[in-house]
């Protein structure tokens, strides 16, 4: 009975946690706390039968399924220690969202959050603890009650170690990146991954995002070719482009859209800053490069609803479509000149900021977990230059960095070259296989496209520079699927360079609409490489969605 008082007790202060009802939840827990005292006084008379072996089991399993509610209760109560504090230092006892908070208190709110990290690793801890008492329960043979409690914390336990794995980091970084102690100036660009560039999609957009506890300070957004060709007209920058981009685009100097050429992002953000403040003349300094793609735009819709910029309505179902067709043919029935036909981005980005600053508080746990996936998943991109900030965002593995491998590793990247939005009608496929060779494993890799597309405004033939990143030192044997240019077409050998400590092989295709092709490679991995050893690590293009 006392256990099910406890287990009650419990299952109530997480409602009244989601609620922001702290105070009432730290009292709730502390009940659950007592019954469960009770229990474990019970528990000791019971240490005579342990050694039976029907008996035995079931007390060991009781025993550590109190075990682990109780320092799941420990950590609740230090979480709502914790949140009580944070929330009632800046509004008091009431449900709150950001537009009510003022410049001050979110300061304050910061400097408490900055300064948290021990009793968030704490609360981490007992979690952890936690889990290593269920993990002592055994699966099977319990008695019917029993078994009816440890399922549900069989189930949910493990979901909320992975969310504060999640939290955690978002948590120490949030202070930080907000503009806490120190103000942060941010580089933004939007990679529009319909048109899939090596970090994530050509960058149409560009912005700067001055940010100082928590307050936005200022967000401008502009059309990045207005830049660009600033910067051309004036003569501001002259820099060779890469090859691929100067054979297939026809282009003579290379600009701040077609930066991120290199799919390691501190690379292409330290080229960005360099070109953003030639171009610009911008003479203050920046902090920090951010990405996004328009994949994080869409799941912030499904959670914020539909915005209405304008006359245009946008929804997490129509907005690529939508926002694509506004910037390139739209903005000629509303009578726009082309330069600001990307105003409306801006527009829409600041209303998106004005809804996400009304968000109730009870809804930050799905905003975390639309970031903390944005993150994983290369749709979100940050770079610092702080040392000790960019360290915090390598290890979390959110900057986008070409990983180094200790055996095998695989990085297939695309980068469209005047393909318009094809990439929307793309599928791709890799097939990746290693068999020994008298010499050496041998690799063969297979990468088909399949272009579902018509010939329309957004999508045309495919054209791609694909490059495949392996281990330094593989040797090509074969490769098949590669083209000198549009024209002529003909065959053409994998070209072979070195980048970021990886041997690439790339090259130049077009696949037409309603067409299949594939590039095939077949090479031998390094000798250090033997089958007894071997391990893959396979790293996934910034902005794709997953491939087959």
């Amino acid at each position: 009975d006392y256990t099910q008082k406890a287990k009650d007790h419990l299952l109530y202060s997480v409602t009244l946690l989601r609620d922001q009802q702290f105070a009432y939840a730290r009292t709730n827990i502390a009940s659950a706390q007592y019954y469960l005292r009770s229990v474990q006084e019970d528990l000791s008379g019971l240490r005579a039968i342990a050694a039976v072996p029907v008996l035995g089991r079931q007390v060991r399993a009781f025993t550590y399924t109190i075990a682990t509610i109780d320092r799941l209760s420990i950590a609740m109560d230090r979480g709502a220690q914790f949140a009580n504090k944070l929330v009632t230092t800046i509004v008091g006892n009431k449900p709150l969202h950001f537009s009510e908070i003022t410049p001050e208190q979110k300061r304050l709110f910061l400097a408490q959050l900055f300064e948290a990290s021990p009793v968030l690793q704490g609360i981490k801890s007992d979690v952890d603890l936690a889990m290593l008492s269920l993990a002592r329960v055994p699966d099977r043979f319990l008695l019917p009650p029993l078994a009816s409690a440890v399922e549900p914390l069989k189930m949910q336990l493990p979901r909320a170690q992975h969310s504060l794995q999640i939290a955690l980091p978002l948590l120490d970084a949030l202070p930080l990146v907000s503009g806490y102690p120190k103000a942060q100036r941010y580089l933004f660009l939007f990679q529009n991954n319909d048109e899939l560039r090596p970090t994530g999609g050509f960058i149409g957009t560009y912005g700067i995002l001055d940010l100082r506890d928590g307050e936005i300070q200022s967000l401008f957004t502009d059309n990045i070719y207005r830049l660009d060709r600033l910067a051309d007209r004036e003569k501001r920058l002259r820099v060779v482009p890469p090859a691929p981009i100067k054979t297939h685009l026809n282009l003579k100097y290379w600009f701040l859209r077609d930066v991120n050429w290199s799919p390691d992002f501190p690379t292409t953000a330290k080229q960005a800053l360099a070109f953003y403040q030639k171009e610009s003349k911008d003479p203050l300094p920046i902090d920090g490069v951010l990405a996004i793609t328009p994949t994080v735009v869409v799941r912030l819709l499904e959670l914020l609803g539909p915005i209405t910029v304008g006359d245009v309505q946008f929804t997490s179902k129509n907005l690529v479509d939508t926002l694509q067709f506004y910037v390139e043919k739209g903005y000629v029935e509303v009578g726009l000149p082309d330069i600001e036909r990307k105003e409306i981005i801006g527009k829409l980005t600041k209303e998106i900021v004005h809804r996400l600053s009304t968000l109730p508080l009870t809804q930050i746990p799905d905003l975390l977990d639309i970031f903390e996936g944005a993150m994983r998943e290369r749709h979100v991109l940050i770079y610092e230059t702080n040392p000790a900030l960019q360290t915090l965002v390598t290890n979390q593995g959110w900057d986008g960095r070409v990983r180094d491998a200790t055996n095998d590793f695989l990085m297939v990247v695309d980068a469209n070259l005047g393909a318009l939005k094809t990439d929307s009608v793309m599928d791709r496929s890799i097939t990746y296989t290693v068999t020994p060779d008298p010499r050496r494993l041998k690799a063969t890799l297979a990468v088909t496209y399949h272009n579902r597309g018509l010939f329309s405004w957004k999508t045309t033939r495919y054209r791609t520079y694909t490059r495949v990143y392996v281990p330094r030192g593989a040797e090509l044997l074969r490769s098949e699927g590669f083209i000198t240019e549009d024209k002529k077409r003909e065959a053409k050998k994998a070209e072979l360079s070195e980048d970021l400590g990886k041997t690439v092989f790339g090259g130049y295709l077009i696949i037409e609409q309603r067409e299949t092709k594939t590039v095939t490679l077949e090479y031998l991995l390094p000798p250090t490489m033997a089958p007894s050893s071997y391990t893959l690590y396979a790293q996934k293009q910034a902005g794709t969605e997953a491939h087959t």
